[in-house]
Order: C-alpha cells, then structure tokens, then sequence
C-alpha cells in the first residue's frame, strides 16, 4: 500500500514537471490561415499596406466583405491573391472575386395564357443552365458559357438594388392571371428567394429590373423566344 501510494505521488510529479516544460502553443503564421484571429491584424491587409499599396473592404451582395489592395496606377489585386504572388501591380485593372459556391436563379412560371416557362441558373464559373418547360422555343435542357465579368456584372446589380434588403415574397392578388418570377442568389453559404407574382404591384422596380437582367446576361432569348 505505501509502495503503491509512493508511486502515484512519483507518477503525479512526472506528470506535472512535464507539463510545465511544454512550450506555448504558437499563433497561426501566415499562409496558414485564411483570416487572422480576433485581436491579430490580417497579414495580406499588412502585406498590401507595406508594398506600395492601399487596402480596402468592399461588399458582396450578401453584405460579406473581401479586400483589395489598391495601387497608385489605378492597378488593383485581391488581397490574398498579392500576398500569395499572384496578382502584382499594373497586372490586372479589377479586383473581381467570385465566391465558389456563387449560384443565380431565375425561374419563370405558368400564368393563364401562353407564357414562357423556363428556369435559368449561372453559376461562379459563368457556366449557364436553361430548361425550357412549356411555350418556348427550346423545351428541354440547354447550356452556354458567359464570362466571369458578366457574372460579376450580375452581382454588382443584386448589390446596388439591394436585392438582400428585399421581401422574400411579393405575392399580393389584386389580378389573378399574371406569371411569377422567382429568383434566387447563394452566395458565401447564404441564399436569398424572392417569389414575385406580376398581379403584385408593390414589388419595387429594382427588381423587375433585376429579372430582366439576368435574361440579358444569361442570353435566355435565344431559346425562349
């Protein structure tokens, strides 16, 4: 018994030198993390600052926020991407990110007549998906190709209509034989819908406007009319 207790008091002594020689865990060193932890300053913002350039935070659509290092020839880079040695100055004029999991939607239902029905979605590739339903031109599943640019374009205009800020339903019955339009947007892991019956007249125009321009960008005409 006093054999046993001896050796725990020995085991336990061991056991707490050990733990007092173990250093302190190290913070995150750059190119290990993607953002930096509450209270340290983010290293590519700091690495944009001490190379020539002026960082900024600009806005997606969602109200999420990403950083571009401005330069004095008009020039800009995502931050990461610069302090990765991707992007240098003077190589590429816009910083335009585009969240992986970016997906737009717009579908255009039945009414009592002879409306399109048709459903479009672009993806952060710029890759176009279209199937047509019923009173198209093309039934079935197409797909197309846009560039980055244009799905940017796309997210601009959720942003500056403020599409986030948007009832998710405009559905009021004043006529009763109108279509919808229902759009949606992921983006950063959020999804915004919005369903608007074309009978509800107080849908504001910003997004009709919206509609209409992701059938521009999309080239849905091409068959649907």
């Amino acid at each position: 018994m006093i054999f046993s207790k001896s050796l725990f008091i020995l085991v336990f002594s061991f056991a707490m030198l050990m733990a007092a020689c173990t250093p302190p865990a190290l913070p995150p060193t750059p190119g290990n993390e993607t953002a930096a932890p509450a209270g340290m300053s983010n290293p590519s913002s700091a690495f944009c600052d001490g190379n020539g350039g002026r960082s900024e935070i600009r806005h997606y659509a969602d109200g999420s926020g990403y950083g571009v290092c401005v330069f004095d020839d008009g020039s800009e880079c995502e931050e990461w991407t610069f302090y990765a040695g991707n992007c240098k100055p003077g190589q590429q004029q816009a910083a335009h990110p585009i969240p992986d999991d970016t997906l737009i939607t717009l579908e255009r239902t039945q009414c009592y007549g002879v409306c399109p029905i048709y459903q479009i979605t672009i993806d952060a590739t710029g890759k176009v998906k279209y199937e047509g339903i019923d009173y198209v031109r093309v039934k079935g599943k197409r797909e197309s190709q846009i560039d980055r640019e244009r799905v940017w374009e796309l997210l601009e205009a959720f942003r500056k209509r403020g599409y986030f800020e948007m009832s998710n339903s405009y559905k009021k019955y004043t006529v009763t034989d109108m279509p919808s339009a229902v759009t949606s947007l992921t983006m950063n892991g959020n999804t915004k819908r919005i369903d608007h019956y074309y009978g509800d007249n107080s849908a504001p125009q910003a997004l009709v406007g919206l509609e209409r321009l992701i059938d521009d960008i999309a080239k849905s005409a091409q068959w649907v009319k």
